[in-house]
């Protein structure tokens, strides 16, 4: 749970994690669609990933988009779904956070989802490369917009949300 702004005052909110040695070591944020309308042909994709926390970690970390028709068997989104930041000098925090913000903007997911059918997304926090996990940046998954394509053109609703799952909008 980051905040965005002064700590003490901060209601913008972020799903984020931030990694240890010795106890959490990643993390995943799901989402779980259900299509009640036409067939869906395929998603465009929009979210922001913040950084929190500098992490002097040498292999940096990432945030790699994953999606599931059954919630069980998981498939990369690929490189367009993928955020990485390289090691920091420090560990130190920001004056004014999120320091960093990256932009994923109108990717397309191409998956196909028939009316009645189901979609998993899954954001995983990680080390980008190796089981060392200490010295970690604090990264946050924010603005996330999902908008469905059919087979007649744009389907609605779209949804939009943020970290406070009672202030989603579903349009």
């Amino acid at each position: 749970n980051c905040g965005a702004g002064v700590a003490t005052s901060a209601t913008d909110r972020a799903v984020g994690f931030l990694s240890s040695s010795s106890a959490t070591k990643s993390g995943n944020l799901y989402v779980w669609l259900q299509n009640s309308g036409g067939d869906i042909t395929s998603l465009t994709i929009s979210y922001d990933v913040e950084k929190y926390r500098q992490g002097s970690n040498p292999t940096g970390f990432s945030f790699q988009m994953y999606y599931s028709t059954d919630g069980n068997n998981w498939t990369s989104a690929g490189s367009d779904f993928l955020t990485s930041f390289s090691a920091d000098a420090t560990n130190n925090g920001y004056s004014s956070a999120p320091g960093v913000t990256v932009n994923v903007i109108d990717k397309t997911l191409s998956v196909s989802i028939p009316s009645g059918g189901d979609l998993y997304l899954a954001w995983n926090y990680s080390v980008t490369s190796g089981t060392t996990t200490s010295n970690a940046q604090c990264l946050a998954i924010d603005n996330v917009s999902i908008e469905a394509t059919g087979t007649a053109g744009p389907t609605p609703p779209t949804g939009t949300g943020t970290a406070n799952p009672a202030s989603v909008d579903l349009g």
